[in-house]
């Protein structure tokens, strides 16, 4: 059977998004500006290829390349980008170079939104991202789990992650299993609650992986917890009228303290109460008022968004007196101090349109749409998508409630015209 040009190129598209999502795997020391688990840059570049193909794609199947309703948006909120940089070279302090690296690493990734809302508009090819993604990052999950174990037991490294450990032996790690991961183990969870049994297999195991991997190795409460119940939400809303009161119940209280036990047990054993530069409590406490007063001295373009050298004078404006401060830290809060009060205009300008876009979706998929629309209203106190670990669930999350809405209304144009 002949393979077509454009099949080819969707899965190429996939394997260099996924190989570039998780860092190789982490089996290969990555360097300068390639290095962290929060960095974006690898996937950056290999964006561009993405891109260039998903046009090939497009003319391939003899239809017009998509721009998306975020389009808009994502326009706007490079505008806001050049602006604050501009502003903060002069009013911060930061250089060029160290902007364009954060740009970089964090955010020319949302550029990814137009190829993937083309090469995934067919449910088909959405579904095949989701197989290749979950063997990606089964995989991943799979060496960072044995890792933890070997590191545990014996010290041993089998992953180049030794510089990238938080709390010492028990391999607390910031960034790997967030971002991509966040919004991914919905779609799985989603996957399991639509489909009948039988296939569910894969999905299943998948989803444990993965949540193994995030409570082990990002050892984050607030973000299991929220993934859990998110998860929840997507299960009671596509079985609404199908569960009894008691279930219901049972999966509203019952679930979450059960997992919020296992957090718990799993936090205490990794010992992750406190970070290795300061008491976490604390750092989180002192970050949220030092960011707010930043903010209050540079309410209108914010200190800018670079990536400063180490133990310069910039670098402790944007980490604290005491450098143990983390604009990732501490939510909405950070986003302001980094782009000032245009940003919030922005946000809600984003927000609204994923409302939207929600309500008008129904059925099943409306279920998914809410499910991360709500992961992201959770995560604005603590947990900003507007940072290098975490824009990549920006990325996803607005690309899966659109495509979710564009199959709802082909669906219904569809039945108009039968």
């Amino acid at each position: 059977m002949k393979v077509k040009k454009t099949t080819i190129v969707f899965y190429l598209s996939c394997i260099l998004f996924f190989v570039s999502n998780t860092n190789i795997f982490y089996l290969f020391p990555l360097s300068g500006i390639f290095s962290g688990t929060s960095n974006n840059t690898l996937s950056s570049i290999a964006g561009l290829f993405i891109f260039a193909m998903s046009i090939f794609y497009v003319n391939g199947n003899g239809k017009k390349y998509y721009v998306g309703k975020f389009s808009n948006s994502i326009i706007l909120f490079f505008i806001i980008f050049v602006v604050t940089s501009f502003h903060s070279i002069y009013s911060t302090g930061f250089t060029p170079k160290q902007i364009f690296i954060n740009l970089m690493a964090g955010y020319l990734i949302l550029l990814l939104y137009y190829p993937l809302m083309n090469l995934l508009s067919d449910e088909d090819k959405y579904r095949r991202f989701i197989f290749v993604g979950e063997l990606f990052y089964d995989l991943l999950g799979i060496l960072f789990l044995i890792q933890y174990i070997l590191l545990a037991r014996s010290g041993i490294y089998i992953l180049k992650i030794s510089e990238l450990i938080i709390s010492g032996q028990y391999m607390r790690i910031y960034g790997v299993f967030e971002g991509f991961i966040r919004i991914f183990i919905l779609m799985i969870g989603y996957e399991i609650f639509k489909t009948k049994k039988r296939k569910n297999t894969f999905h299943v195991v998948s989803l444990i992986i993965l949540l193994l991997s995030v409570l082990l190795i990002d050892q984050s409460r607030y973000y299991i917890i929220t993934l859990i119940l998110c998860l929840l939400i997507d299960y009671l809303y596509i079985n609404k009228g199908k569960i009894s009161v008691g279930k219901m119940l049972f999966s509203i209280v019952v679930i979450p303290m059960a997992m919020m036990l296992l957090v718990k047990f799993a936090t205490s054993i990794s010992n992750s109460v406190t970070l290795n530069d300061g008491g976490y409590t604390n750092a989180r406490t002192g970050g949220y008022a030092y960011y707010w007063e930043l903010f209050r001295s540079n309410i209108l373009f914010g200190i800018g968004a670079a990536n400063p050298d180490k133990w310069t004078p910039v670098w402790y404006l944007e980490r604290g007196p005491q450098g143990i401060y983390h604009l990732s830290d501490v939510g909405i809060v950070g986003t302001l101090t980094m782009f000032g009060i245009l940003i919030l205009f922005w946000l809600i300008y984003v927000l609204l349109k994923m409302i939207k876009l929600c309500t008008i979706t129904v059925g099943v998929d409306q279920g998914l749409s809410l499910s991360i629309l709500i992961m992201m209203l959770l995560a604005l106190p603590l947990n900003s998508y507007l940072d290098s670990t975490r824009v990549m669930s920006l990325l996803l999350s607005i690309t899966i409630i659109e495509l979710n809405y564009l199959r709802n209304i082909t669906s219904d144009l569809e039945v108009k015209t039968r």
